[in-house]
């Protein structure tokens, strides 16, 4: 495992994954050597910081055991504890659960780009997050996940979701300002005492616009 010390918080990631700190530009660029090397970062404010992963595919089947990490995360690129503030997150590949997972965290995201993921794209979990702009360009299951928190989303292109385009559960509540979903099985899904509120969205090429249940 590999240990680095950031800004009050920590970086902790598998020991043959690359990273690349550049804290004067504020950016980190994470390099899989492996399909299943991961990284978690934790306790730290993030401010005006751009985090890239690139990640690799080697031949995951669909019904091959998906692997949390050490730290129960589910993620190739994880968050724990983080503020976020004008934050940008770039991720391409990946064969983990969720190509990006974040938890126990708030603030602002400016930008999100999730490309070609192995199972879910975006997973945020008990959070309390906003997000200026949303892409993702493939993913085997949910473009979007999030559940138990508060989020708001101004802006979504989502393109070929394997299940669901949104997904929105544990009593969540989502306010999606305009999404655009391209091809998934299920484009909106509110569940579980979840609240969704969509002011604008174009859904197409899919078998379910939108779900509501228990």
């Amino acid at each position: 495992i590999l240990h680095y010390k950031l800004k009050g918080g920590e970086i902790i990631a598998s020991k043959d994954i690359k990273i690349s700190i550049d804290e004067e530009n504020r950016s980190i660029l994470f390099e899989q050597q492996n399909s299943n090397d991961w990284a978690l970062i934790k306790d730290i404010l993030l401010e005006n910081w751009k985090i890239n992963f690139i990640g690799i595919s080697q031949g995951l089947k669909k019904n091959d055991e998906q692997r949390f990490n050490g730290f129960g995360m589910t993620g190739c690129l994880n968050f724990f504890n983080t503020i976020f503030k004008k934050t940008t997150i770039n991720v391409h590949k990946g064969e983990c659960e969720d190509s990006l997972n974040i938890v126990n965290s708030k603030g602002n995201l400016a930008d999100i780009k999730i490309f070609n993921s192995y199972s879910d794209a975006i997973d945020i979990d008990f959070s309390n997050i906003s997000i200026n702009k949303i892409a993702v360009n493939k993913a085997g299951n949910d473009c979007f996940d999030v559940s138990g928190g508060n989020y708001q989303i101004f802006q979504a292109a989502l393109r070929e979701c394997g299940d669901k385009g949104v997904s929105v559960g544990e009593s969540s509540n989502l306010t999606l300002s305009e999404l655009n979903l391209i091809s998934s099985n299920i484009g909106i899904s509110s569940k579980d005492y979840s609240k969704v509120e969509v002011v604008r969205a174009q859904i197409s090429n899919t078998y379910s616009c939108v779900e509501v249940r228990q």
